[in-house]
């Protein structure tokens, strides 16, 4: 079975980071590990992250809290969690979004073997919408004219081999 680590770049995101967190242990493809890279948060939103990392169930995927000296922006921090993760696939998530429960399951079964990025696309919601019970995410390829027209991916949506 594939693996999968989720990089979840964090910064002074303590208002939505244990929602976050909530949909990540809760998929039905279960993440191999969970990394948060705080990027130089304020020494209180740190701590509040050390504390939800220290309270965090043994139930769930291992969670992991990297802190960085200086703030290196959201492609950096996850950059220092890609390097840190050990999962077959990176998926990304922000501090602020959520994952349908079956978005690991639905992007790992629609990768194979020879696939580099798979990603799960959808109408944009509101901000922090959870999914409708029973709703149905949607999995859809996305062109290299896409790409190039413009992208339709948001990076909270990218799973991509560790090793690329």
């Amino acid at each position: 079975m594939q693996t999968v680590s989720a990089v979840v770049p964090f910064h002074n995101d303590g208002a939505t980071i244990a929602r976050t967190l909530d949909s990540l242990a809760t998929q039905t493809h279960s993440p191999l590990e969970v990394v948060v890279i705080d990027d130089a948060s304020s020494p209180d939103q740190a701590q509040a992250l050390d504390a939800l990392a220290e309270g965090w169930p043994t139930d769930r995927p291992p969670l992991r809290v990297l802190h960085l000296a200086t703030n290196a922006g959201p492609a950096g921090a996850r950059n220092q969690g890609w390097a840190a993760a050990s999962g077959d696939w990176i998926a990304f998530c922000d501090a602020d979004d959520v994952w349908h429960p079956e978005r690991l399951r639905l992007q790992v079964d629609a990768a194979g073997d020879a696939a580099l990025v798979a990603c799960l696309r959808a109408d944009t919601p509101a901000a922090m919408e959870a999914p409708a019970p029973g709703a149905a995410p949607r999995v859809a390829p996305v062109t290299r004219l896409e790409m190039l027209a413009w992208n339709p991916v948001k990076t909270s949506a990218v799973l991509i081999r560790r090793d690329v």
